[in-house]
Order: C-alpha cells, then sequence, then structure tokens
C-alpha cells in the first residue's frame, strides 16, 4: 500500500522513512522522559513536514501537520490485525533482529518456542516495557497522535480511548477500514482526485492452518481482553467511514472523471526524446493494476504492471491530434506475456506491435486520434499467460509518451 502511495506523487530521497517521531502534546501527570521526547521531536517532525509530499508513519503525526495536509488512516478487525502481527513475528529469523536489545530479542524468539496462550501471558498480559506490542495497540496507537509516548507506557489502555476516538473524529480527514480496502480506495481517490485503482497488492497475506486456528481457540479469552477497547473503536471506525461513504455517494466510482483527470495530469513535464515526448516513473503515476515504483540506487524508476488485474494508465496528450502512442518496456515476468498483450485505448481495442528501441526490451506502439487533453490506455498483461509462473510480474515499464 505505502508503495502504491509513493508513485501518486513526484519521486524524492526519503531519509527519514524509517525514523520513528513521536507526536507532541501535553497530558497530566506525563513524565519527565515523555515531555523531553516530545518537544525534541515537535521541531524534528515540522523539519518534516516541509520537505515532503507524502509522509507515512507508525508514529502518531496527525497532529503535528500543517493546515493544509491531508490526514488519514486506517483501521482492520483487531483479534485479525494482533493475530497477524504475532504470525510476522514469527516468520522472522534470528538474524533479523539479531541487533535488538536482548528483551526484544526474546519477544521474537518466543514466538517459535512457546504456544499462543503462553506466549500472551508471558509477553502481553504483563506489564512489562513493551506490553504496548499486543495490548489494545490501536487505541494506543491512535491515541498517540495527542498523547505521545505516554500510551506506551501505561498499564491501561482504556484510559486513552476518549482520546483515541477524539483523534479519528477532529484529526483525521478520512479513516479507512481494511476489510473494505476497494471502497476505501474509492472513497480516498475521491477525495485526492486519484485515479481509483482497482484493488492494492497484498504484500503480507498469512493464510490461516488448522494448527493456527486450534490456537486461536484456545488463546480466544486473552485475545478479547487484549483488544477489548480496540474493538470499541473499530466499531467507532466503522461509523465514520459509512458516515463518509453516504455524504460522497455521488463522488466515487470506478471511472476516473474526466475534469479531475486533465487537471491531475496538468503537472506532468515530459522530456523530448528521440523516441517521442516521454513521461518517466519518477513523476506522479496517474493510474492503477501496478505493484507501486520501485526504484534503484541511481535514482531511476519504474513499475511492475500486476498480471492479476488490468494496467491502466492515464497520459497527458496535445487533443485533436494523430499521436503515436508507446509504451517503454524494460523486462517480462515470464516469456508467455510478450505476445498474448492486448492494449486498449479509452476502453476500446487497438491493433499494437513491439519495436526495439535503445536501453529497453521492447517499445510496445499504437496509434490513436486524440479528442482529449488525456487518454487512458489499458494493457491486459495475463491474457492466456500463466500467472501462477513463479516470477510472473507482468511487464517492467520505465516511462511512456507519444509522439
Amino acid at each position: 500500500m505505502n508503495r502504491w502511495l509513493d508513485s501518486q506523487f513526484k519521486r524524492y530521497p526519503d531519509t527519514f522513512r524509517n525514523i520513528q517521531i513521536t507526536a507532541y502534546s501535553s497530558f497530566a501527570g506525563e513524565k519527565p522522559r515523555s515531555i523531553q521526547e516530545r518537544k525534541r521531536n515537535k521541531s524534528f517532525a515540522t523539519a518534516i513536514f516541509s520537505e515532503r509530499d507524502l509522509l507515512h508513519d507508525h508514529s502518531g503525526l496527525a497532529c503535528l501537520v500543517p493546515q493544509d495536509v491531508f490526514r488519514f488512516t486506517m483501521l482492520r478487525k483487531p483479534v485479525d490485525r494482533l493475530i497477524s502481527q504475532l504470525k510476522d513475528f514469527r516468520r522472522l529469523e534470528p538474524h533479523q533482529y539479531a541487533h535488538h536489545q536482548p528483551n526484544i530479542r526474546e519477544i521474537h524468539s518466543d514466538i517459535k518456542k512457546l504456544p499462543l496462550t503462553d506466549y500472551l501471558e508471558k509477553h502481553a498480559l504483563k506489564n512489562g516495557p513493551f506490553r504496548h506490542f499486543f495490548d489494545n495497540y490501536l487505541v494506543r496507537a491512535v491515541s498517540q497522535n495527542r498523547i505521545g509516548i505516554l500510551s506506551n507506557d501505561h498499564h491501561d489502555a482504556g484510559a486513552f480511548l476518549p482520546t483515541a476516538i477524539e483523534t479519528l473524529d477532529k484529526d483525521f480527514e478520512f479513516v479507512g477500514i481494511l476489510e473494505q480496502k476497494q471502497m476505501t480506495w474509492k472513497l480516498l481517490s475521491a477525495f485526492l482526485g486519484w485515479a481509483p485503482p482497482q484493488d492494492w497488492p497484498v504484500l503480507n497475506k498469512t493464510d490461516p492452518d488448522s494448527s493456527s486456528q486450534k490456537e486461536i481457540e484456545a488463546a480466544k479469552d486473552i485475545l478479547a481482553e487484549l483488544t477489548k477497547y480496540d474493538e470499541t473503536l473499530y466499531r467507532h471506525a466503522c461509523r465514520l467511514f459509512e458516515n463518509t461513504k453516504e455524504k460522497m455517494a455521488t463522488q466515487i466510482g470506478d471511472e476516473f472523471p474526466p475534469d479531475v483527470a486533465s487537471s491531475r495530469l496538468r503537472s506532468l513535464q515530459a522530456k523530448y526524446t528521440e523516441s517521442g515526448m516521454m513521461y518517466d516513473m519518477n513523476q506522479p503515476i496517474t493510474g492503477a493494476g501496478h505493484t507501486g515504483r520501485h526504484t534503484d540506487q541511481e535514482g531511476h524508476s519504474w513499475i511492475w504492471t500486476d498480471p492479476t488485474q488490468p494496467f491502466t494508465l492515464f497520459m497527458p496528450v496535445p487533443p485533436n491530434t494523430d499521436l503515436t502512442v508507446f509504451l517503454r518496456i524494460l523486462a517480462y515476468g515470464n516469456d508467455t506475456i510478450r505476445d498474448q498483450m492486448t492494449v486498449l485505448i479509452d476502453g476500446k481495442p487497438v491493433t499494437h506491435k513491439l519495436e526495439k528501441g535503445p536501453d529497453c526490451k521492447d517499445f510496445l506502439v499504437t496509434t490513436h486520434h486524440s479528442v482529449r487533453s488525456f487518454l487512458r490506455l489499458e494493457l491486459l498483461v495475463n491474457s492466456g499467460a500463466d500467472v501462477n509462473i513463479p516470477g510472473a510480474d507482468g511487464v517492467r515499464i520505465d516511462a511512456y509518451g507519444w509522439r
């Protein structure tokens, strides 16, 4: 999801991505450590927002943003979220957490040694320094936007529930629900003037198995205790989501409104090349059906199309003009894809050909008579291709344009 969000903006080097920032606020009885932490990080967070189009982080930032920043978050069913987190821990190998302090290494190593019930009793129910990883994490994470790291220290997450609810109500322009991800994307796209994606790629999915279901059933009472305040917050988030959906019923859909598309594409800058007017993937990528922007150390960016859904790309063009439209293809996920691609422009199938070009695998070329200031190109990359082949990632594209 974060990679797809990145692709909606111009690429920039993000040296702050892995730095955790604590929100600034006041709270009765706040410990001296919290006070120093919030003062130091307030100025740091202010500097970050002055240099970023997009910022996503696990720390509470909503109360620090400038007035014109669009703030959104997403919530998931609390027990499912906690189980997913524990399964993430279980997937880690020792070398992946060897650099952590000893008590964190124990949290990771114990997950493979202990039954789920014993693990939660040891690490989640006791008032240890990392209880906040497990105990009503949603309430703690959301309320951190207002009360900072105090939300980690306090043993009773219920004390922060009113703050968390107020934070969702007042500090976010939009609250999404993971279990309604398609509608979440449609609403978010309507808010921000983006092309609505069909779906986002799931990079961290754990399918349930019979043994894990037995563990979950045995630990259901502990899981209920660890998510009881999160459940209240999640229900409130669902109500906010339904209210938003009702208010924006006339603005959401699968199509990109022409006036919004034209405005969105106006900021793109073409580069004149021997192949024509070319747009690269360092600029905002207006479309859907890809796995997000990838960038190498030299700053060269590309996308992989998602073979499970159509790839859609909106491209600015001069109106009322006969054009040759092209995609620059760097690679194919497997050899069957190259000869079984289908291309559509503005919803109509068009013939295409593949030409050799400099520094690429192929130029996919087609013709089009434009009638407006942009076109919608669709590429079906799984027409007859076996998407079950390992590495069948679709098509790797680094530029597009017209001549």
